[in-house]
């Protein structure tokens, strides 16, 4: 099973998940496993997993230098760059 979850638009991170325990293949498992750690439930997982990345992607989203840059375009870095530069040619962007 996989988790998707949108971090920010246009950008969604997918979890693999291991179902164990399942009755039948049209049932959820018992237990759900990412990894080496065993969560019970779903909202475990939720409440374990995606909610504190989540509230670290904010953060980083939120950061005052931060700037998707189209996607992470090094045409589009570069010019961002070349701006912050020629607006104060002492600081080093």
């Amino acid at each position: 099973m996989t988790v998707t979850w949108k971090v920010a638009d246009g950008i969604l991170q997918d979890i693999e998940v291991l179902e164990k325990q399942k009755a039948n293949p049209f049932n959820p498992g018992q237990s759900f496993w990412i990894g080496d750690n065993k969560y019970g439930d779903i909202d475990e997982i939720i409440a374990h997993v995606i909610t504190p990345m989540a509230f670290l992607a904010k953060q980083i989203l939120d950061f005052k230098y931060f700037d998707f840059a189209n996607g992470g375009s090094l045409k589009r870095i570069r010019q961002m760059l070349m701006i912050e530069l020629e607006e104060d040619i002492n600081k080093r962007p």
